[in-house]
């Protein structure tokens, strides 16, 4: 799989920047590069949207942080589409 490692792999709830994501094209928001095949793009969507759906991550009890997780999965759920 083409995954990006330093777009893909960051631990634990943190608050991200939002610009950041925002200029990110599609295959950025999902840490793939272009080009790859439609089973890397699914592959790649499901495990960014474990990582950053609001109710699979762990310690989003500030409301600022999970606010933040909740645009990041819609960025990622618009790069898949």
């Amino acid at each position: 799989m083409t995954f990006k490692p330093e777009i893909a792999n960051k631990k634990g709830p943190e608050i991200e920047d939002l610009n950041e994501w925002e200029s990110r094209d599609s295959y950025e928001r999902l840490g793939i590069l272009p080009g790859a095949t439609k089973d890397e793009i699914k592959g790649a969507y499901r495990e960014m949207s474990q990582k950053y759906h609001p109710d699979k991550v762990e310690g989003l009890n500030d409301n600022a942080l999970a606010e933040n997780y909740i645009e990041i999965f819609k960025l990622i759920f618009e790069a898949y589409e």
